[in-house]
């Protein structure tokens, strides 16, 4: 694939993977130098999966040693989206670079949730809405298995309170 066709596929391969409801964030960064990558290599032809290989490795002292793996996963993506314009591309196997297991969940006996209550209740400034507001994201948390970010990202229109149970 010639070089310079690249980014007006990327360009493409964001925006539908936007329109399908993905949240392309990392991917709006990472891929882009990707491609600078693939540019700068003076590359002509399919994409190889070594060449996508070296990139996610390259050294960098910002990233983690799962770094590598989802800059890789990334690329992956883009390039499954490539061969379907250019067939010969390659796309590599996943599980060529190890991810790092995630740690176990710190589960909170029944105690430390109480103590948490307290504490919360205790928070300043005393008569506002800061202890009640805290108790009730503690309280959720702990009877739904939610986690923070997921609390945090609660709509009005996500709480279903005529279906029975309510949601």
């Amino acid at each position: 694939m010639n070089a310079d066709r690249l980014d007006p596929q990327l360009v493409a391969y964001l925006s539908l993977r936007e329109a399908l409801g993905f949240q392309m964030r990392a991917e709006k960064i990472l891929l882009p130098e990707f491609v600078a990558f693939v540019q700068a290599q003076e590359h002509t032809g399919p994409i190889r999966a070594q060449l996508a290989l070296e990139w996610a490795c390259q050294e960098a002292t910002h990233r983690g040693p799962s770094g590598a793996a989802r800059r890789l996963s990334m690329a992956r993506g883009f390039l499954r989206y490539l061969q379907a314009a250019v067939p010969e591309t390659e796309v590599p196997a996943p599980g060529l670079l190890p991810t790092p297991r995630r740690p176990k969940p710190f589960l909170f006996t029944p105690t430390q949730i109480t103590a948490l209550f307290e504490a919360a209740h205790a928070s300043r400034p005393r008569g506002s809405l800061r202890p009640h507001t805290l108790s009730s994201v503690l309280g959720l948390l702990a009877s739904t298995g939610l986690r923070m970010g997921e609390a945090l990202r609660l709509q009005l229109d996500h709480v279903k309170l005529a279906l029975d149970p309510p949601q």
